[in-house]
């Protein structure tokens, strides 16, 4: 299909992938370093709660751009997907700080600078789609000619 919306067929499978994907990434990765960081006594601002929460979240927005693909709606979702992981990463990690306790010992390790460098794409990307969203508005609210030819 050339220059419209894609087909129905086309943005299910889409779905169907991204659900899977986002599913992988946004709820297993995360459990599973749940799970491993549980069993040192590590301090993280990680929690069950906050996977699922945006887990599912991210996983619904990803899954609503993919049905809505081609239309004006996709663009808000995966600005909205871009911003939700941002925000779940700044949380995930506590803004950069991770506290391990062993033997009594206690180390902090702080690295905000390295958690701004992984959400800024996403930022930029949010920010991305929307001037991309408008700049293609204002060229389609243009008249255009048509040209006749064979």
């Amino acid at each position: 299909m050339t220059g419209g919306r894609p087909s129905t067929g086309s943005r299910i499978a889409s779905a169907a992938f991204a659900l899977v994907v986002n599913a992988i990434f946004w709820f297993a990765v995360p459990l599973y370093l749940i799970g491993v960081i549980s069993q040192t006594s590590a301090g993280t601002d990680l929690t069950y709660g906050l996977v699922v929460a945006f887990g599912a979240t991210i996983t619904a927005i990803e899954v609503l751009a993919a049905l809505t693909r081609g239309s004006a709606l996709a663009a808000v979702f995966n600005a909205g997907a871009s911003l939700a992981s941002a925000f779940y990463v700044y949380l995930a990690t506590g803004g950069g700080t991770l506290s391990v306790t062993a033997s009594g010992v206690t180390v902090e390790v702080s690295f905000p600078v390295l958690v701004a460098l992984m959400i800024l794409p996403s930022f930029f990307n949010a920010a991305r789609l929307g001037v991309t969203f408008l700049l293609e508005e204002s060229e389609g609210s243009q008249p255009m000619s048509e040209e006749v030819g064979g």
